[in-house]
């Protein structure tokens, strides 16, 4: 499990150097999390109909039993 924190701004990419790692099961996990945050393309917020930051908080599990070789 990571729990992460970011800010997605206002063209919906995360900014990279917000990227937060709060809490990680393991350290291998974090790198791929920070890379995969930062290609991901997001939705802005909007407030009063124009795009804004917005800091998110994001679990995300993993299972390595579904994992297929």
């Amino acid at each position: 499990m990571v729990w992460t924190q970011y800010v997605v701004d206002e063209r919906g990419r995360a900014d990279p150097a917000s990227i937060d790692i709060i809490y990680s099961d393991h350290p291998a996990l974090n790198s791929a999390v920070r890379n995969s945050r930062v290609r991901m393309r997001f939705t802005p917020a909007t407030r009063r109909g124009q795009p804004v930051r917005q800091k998110l908080e994001q679990t995300l599990r993993f299972d390595p039993a579904a994992v297929r070789p």
